[in-house]
């Protein structure tokens, strides 16, 4: 009870100098709405008022996507998938996209295809670390091309199973998978790309009925009951993709980054007591030319690590400035597990720390994609 006091009281200072900056800089709402989510309703219907409510901007997304593959001449392959594999190994996913494609008047084979360019396109810095009384929390920049067209369609959750709260989300309205989120009393988790396949390979994988990263983890949410349960449900699973899932529990040193290639895990780097935290953006920690992100991000963490870690230090010191933050930064969020803690942030070129340091809208050169450096085969052995 004390900590989650000390946490909400530094927060609250946090979010209320947001707030009157917001009031001073920006004429849009800082922090996106939030629904409820009922898992026993019908699959079907489980979207309804969220897709009512983002219907506009989700259309100019739809229309984006469509004309981003056409010269590809591949929508036709995702729709062969969607109806031969989704709809007969993913019967839930595939209902809720249906019931999301009909309030549209789109095919849902257009939602699949917003799920698949969701989850294969994202740019990310994540972090989970060991703050100051030693409770795990994970704090997030989720980036993306058309970051502002995105924010008008960014939602958080609260999912409910037999009436209550399972786990809260941070996401993109018409996206069924699950990609930051925390579970009150067992584990936050974020997911960042790991760039390593072509279009064809994950066409190919789709076809062979594996399921996209952000569904195993939506299956962690709802079935694992604790961090270990979490973990060994997340390194093992095949998956159409590779990633980088970030997690942070409850009890001391819970907390990782799991390096996934698309047959599971091939590295998984632990807090520890002499590593209080990890930096995770889109690049392999054993690459010879690392990502800027991720070793400016190293670097004031390791500042911060010398004096003490919070959550707001995270989001202002690190997440809140370049090159961490910058045009594609969709929204910040912060998560404390042991407390059900989250909140949500929509960046803004008008309302960020770097229009304090006039440094609004300078373009950042696209991140390179990086050429993964082979990794000798690792031992990854589960929690017990």
């Amino acid at each position: 009870a004390e900590y989650m006091g000390f946490l909400n009281m530094k927060c609250s200072a946090l979010f209320l100098v947001m707030t009157m900056l917001h009031i001073i800089f920006a004429s849009v709402d800082p922090f996106p709405p939030a629904f409820e989510i009922n898992l026993d309703g019908e699959d079907y219907h489980r979207y309804d008022s969220i897709i009512e409510y983002f219907k506009e901007p989700l259309l100019e997304v739809n229309i984006i996507v469509n004309q981003e593959i056409e010269p590809y001449n591949i929508k036709w392959a995702f729709g062969v998938v969607y109806y031969l594999i989704t709809k007969q190994f993913y019967n839930e996913i595939s209902h809720e996209m249906d019931g999301i494609a009909k309030i549209l008047g789109i095919s849902a084979v257009d939602v699949f295809l917003m799920n698949c360019y969701y989850e294969l396109s994202v740019l990310c810095t994540s972090i989970t670390a060991r703050d100051e009384d030693n409770h795990a929390v994970v704090g997030r920049n989720l980036d993306f091309v058309h970051a502002e067209l995105l924010r008008k369609i960014t939602f958080t959750g609260s999912y409910l199973k037999k009436g209550k709260t399972r786990f809260r989300c941070s996401g993109f309205a018409g996206y069924v998978g699950y990609m930051t989120c925390t579970k009150q009393d067992a584990f936050a988790v974020s997911l960042n790309s790991r760039y390593m396949y072509s279009a064809t390979d994950t066409l190919l994988n789709l076809f062979l009925g594996r399921p996209l990263v952000t569904w195993l983890i939506r299956d962690a949410l709802i079935d694992a009951k604790n961090y270990h349960e979490a973990y060994n449900m997340l390194i093992k699973h095949r998956a159409v993709s590779g990633g980088y899932i970030i997690m942070g529990g409850i009890q001391k040193n819970e907390g990782c980054v799991i390096t996934r290639d698309r047959h599971g895990a091939i590295d998984v780097q632990h807090l520890n007591k002499s590593n209080g935290f990890i930096v995770q953006c889109n690049d392999d920690h054993w690459a010879i030319n690392g990502d800027e992100r991720t070793i400016v991000a190293t670097q004031r963490m390791n500042v911060m690590e010398n004096t003490s870690i919070t959550l707001p230090r995270i989001a202002y010191e690190v997440l809140m400035q370049p090159p961490n933050l910058c045009n594609w930064t969709v929204a910040t969020v912060l998560m404390a597990p042991k407390d059900n803690y989250m909140i949500t942030y929509l960046s803004s070129s008008t309302f960020e720390p770097v229009v304090l340091m006039n440094l609004v809208n300078k373009r950042q050169a696209p991140f390179q994609k990086p050429s993964l450096t082979p990794q000798p085969k690792s031992i990854i052995n589960p929690l017990i």
